[in-house]
């Protein structure tokens, strides 16, 4: 389908220029051309267009002397659906209707499905997150895990011996429990 082109800023600021009017068989992009100030453009569907239509991006920027395209999505009809696409800008100030009909079309009646998809892929099934294995070993525990919990031991028992008191060690030592906890968990 051809776009239906809408003019920005063409004589004034905010102004929008649009044919009344678009009939269309799917889906089909608007073609925003801006003649002045950036600007955001917000797009709408309405009436019964809303119950097969959707806007890909309902609220797109257009740059200064810039263009830039929107795709509505439209669901396969039986029959004819009218509605009205709204745009706005100026945060409201300026608004137009375009009364949109989809005639009937039908989608594609089949995805293609490439043949490798049926074949596992590398990496396991496992349905946990990817953990980096230690090289060395091929270890499959989480290196990650065992750097953080050494790093938080590590600043935990240099904060009680240089800092000291009661209360920086018990929580150096509540540091380290979580740390080797974090650790026993990872392994598991």
């Amino acid at each position: 389908m051809p776009p239906l082109p809408v003019e920005l800023n063409r004589d004034r600021r905010h102004e929008i220029r649009v044919a009344g009017r678009y009939e269309t068989e799917g889906p089909f992009d608007l073609d925003l051309r801006n003649h002045g100030d950036g600007a955001h453009v917000h797009v709408n569907v309405a009436g019964e267009l809303a119950e097969v239509a959707r806007v890909d991006e309902p609220n797109p920027y257009v740059d200064a002397d810039a263009a830039a395209s929107v795709r509505v999505d439209v669901d396969p009809v039986d029959e004819a659906v009218t509605g009205e696409l709204v745009l706005a800008t100026g945060y409201g100030g300026e608004e137009t209707h375009v009364d949109v009909t989809v005639d009937p079309f039908e989608g594609p009646s089949d995805v293609p499905v490439g043949e490798n998809l049926a074949e596992p892929q590398g990496g396991g099934g496992s349905p946990r997150a990817a953990v980096a294995t230690d090289p060395d070993t091929g270890s499959g525990l989480p290196v990650q895990v065992f750097a953080v919990a050494g790093g938080a031991v590590l600043l935990a028992v240099a904060a009680a011996v240089y800092v000291g008191g009661e209360t920086v060690t018990v929580g150096a030592g509540v540091v380290v429990a979580a740390a080797l906890a974090a650790v026993v968990l990872a392994t598991r």
